[in-house]
C-alpha cells in the first residue's frame, strides 16, 4: 500500500480514536492490515526482499513513488493536522508517521544494493512484512485509489 495511504489511515485512526495510548499502537499495527490487502505493484515485479530493487529500475514506479512521497509530505506537514480542532496535532502527526514507518526499513536494504553491498537478512519483523504482502499486482492501483478515496472521505468527516 502507498505511504500516503499508510498515513490517512493512520491520521483516520487519531481522529477517530483520539487517545494516544490506544491510538499510537493501532495505527502502527494497520501498517500490516492495509499491506495484507491486495495493492499496487508494477507488471513484472516479483515480491520479497528484491522487489524494491526492481521497483526503483521502473520508470513509471519513480514517478508513482515521487507523487506517493509528495503525498505523504502534505499529510504529515498539513492536511488533518492543520484543521482539526478535536484531536491534538502530534497525536495525528504520530500516528499518520507510524502508519507508514514499517516501509522505512527497506530504505536500508535498497541502499545496500545500490551502492553493490550484499542484502543484509531481514529481520523477523522484515519478514514477517514480506509474507503478509501476498497480493501485489497491477490491478492492485484500484484498491490504492478506492482506500485513498475512503480514507479522505472519512478523514474529513472525522476532522469536521
Amino acid at each position: 500500500m502507498t505511504a500516503t495511504n499508510h498515513a490517512l489511515t493512520g491520521a483516520a485512526i487519531a481522529l477517530a480514536v483520539k487517545k494516544p495510548e490506544f491510538a499510537i499502537p493501532l495505527a502502527f499495527i494497520s501498517h500490516f492490515v492495509l499491506d495484507a490487502l491486495p495493492h499496487y505493484e508494477p507488471k513484472g515485479i516479483q515480491s520479497g526482499l528484491n522487489s524494491g530493487i526492481q521497483k526503483m529500475k521502473n520508470p513509471a514506479f519513480k514517478i508513482f513513488l515521487a507523487t506517493d512521497i509528495f503525498l505523504f509530505i502534505i499529510i504529515l506537514t498539513g492536511g488533518p493536522i492543520a484543521f482539526s480542532n478535536h484531536v491534538q496535532w502530534w497525536l495525528i502527526l504520530v500516528c499518520s508517521f507510524l502508519g507508514a514507518a514499517p516501509d522505512l526499513t527497506w530504505g536500508r536494504h535498497f541502499y545496500r544494493a545500490k551502492i553493490g553491498k550484499k542484502i543484509i537478512n531481514p529481520s523477523s519483523l522484515s519478514r514477517f512484512h514480506i509474507w503478509v504482502q501476498w497480493m501485489e499486482r497491477p490491478w492492485g492501483i484500484i484498491v490504492e485509489l478506492v482506500w485513498f478515496i475512503l480514507m479522505v472521505w472519512l478523514v474529513h468527516n472525522l476532522i469536521g
